[in-house]
């Protein structure tokens, strides 16, 4: 606007210039100046019509205070001389901040946050008429922080810790969707999270006391496993004892029975073979006594015979001697 005034001036300036010169009778220098203001106010009136947008910006356009729903790129862009540009930055800004917040059972957390951000370039205008410039902490942050309230204040202290990652992601799921309902793209990163000492230390004693309160858990189980396989191993010995002595009776049960059955065997046979030898012998005898007859005796007698008498003869008493009674000679 003040290139279009500054222009006026300068080319009404020129046309009274050259007009008090021509009364003037010099009619070539008033030429000269209104040829010049003539330059001068044209290139201002281009000036006036032409604005560059830096690279990484979107131009906004602007006629007497109203913003026009046009976003402009990079480069020269060509626009009323009447109208005005402002220029909104599309690169990725970062963002880092500590706040505090509480959890759900009301321990304080010190907590801090990056958010890394960039506005999207169709929706430079509206941003710009409803928000402004200053966005991020009209619209972002208040968000980043009421998501990190939100998400403390559903968890505990103590389980804090374990669901960091969890947590961080709600806070980034629910940021970004906010952010993208105007056109803006955001990602939070939640550097760090802390709690007072008073609780830290409380947590350090009682995470002692629970690992010493394990600790003896696991020794006494650890007693309690050794006992059982002492237990195991004992019964497993005294079965295998019992086994080995089955084993060993079962052994000498069968060896008796087998050294039974030979000695039955044995003595089956000696007595087969004795009554063999008895029947042998029988029919030995038998055969004997049937070759001996009365004229076999008495030849067998007469050839053992030595003449002499006998000097004994059986009676029912028993042997009675015979007596020699000498003959008288005749």
């Amino acid at each position: 606007m003040f290139a279009i005034i500054f222009s006026v001036i300068l080319l009404v300036g020129g046309l009274c210039a050259m007009t008090i010169l021509r009364k003037m009778k010099a009619k070539s220098l008033g030429t000269i100046v209104m040829v010049a203001c003539l330059i001068v106010a044209g290139i201002t009136m281009f000036l006036a019509c032409t604005s560059t947008v830096p690279t990484g910006h979107t131009g906004i356009l602007s006629t007497f205070g109203k913003v026009e729903d046009v976003s402009l790129g990079n480069g020269l862009n060509f626009h009323k001389p009447w109208q005005t540009i402002v220029t909104m930055t599309n690169k990725e800004q970062t963002f880092t901040e500590s706040n505090v917040s509480f959890s759900k059972d009301l321990q304080e957390v010190t907590y801090t946050y990056t958010v890394k951000y960039n506005l999207l370039p169709s929706a430079a205008p509206n941003i710009y008429k409803t928000v402004g410039v200053d966005y991020f902490n009209i619209l972002i942050k208040p968000q980043v922080n009421n998501s990190v309230k939100a998400a403390f204040g559903l968890r505990e202290a103590e389980d804090m810790t374990e669901t960091r990652t969890l947590i961080q992601s709600e806070i980034n799921e629910n940021v970004a969707a906010y952010a993208k309902n105007y056109g803006i793209e955001a990602k939070v990163f939640l550097d760090d999270f802390d709690f007072t000492d008073a609780y830290t230390n409380a947590i350090e004693a009682k995470q002692v006391a629970e690992q010493e309160a394990l600790r003896d858990k696991t020794q006494q189980q650890m007693e309690t496993e050794r006992s059982r396989q002492l237990a195991e191993r004992t019964k497993i010995q005294a079965e295998n004892d019992a086994a080995i002595r089955k084993i060993n009776a079962d052994a000498d049960a069968e060896a008796a029975r087998v050294k039974a059955q030979a000695d039955y065997d044995v003595a089956q046979l000696e007595a087969d073979a004795i009554a063999y030898k008895g029947q042998k012998e029988a029919e030995a005898t038998a055969a004997l006594a049937a070759a001996i007859t009365p004229e076999v005796v008495s030849y067998e007698y007469a050839q053992r015979w030595r003449g002499e008498l006998p000097q004994y003869m059986m009676g029912a008493n028993g042997a009675l001697p015979i007596i020699d009674i000498p003959m008288g000679e005749e």
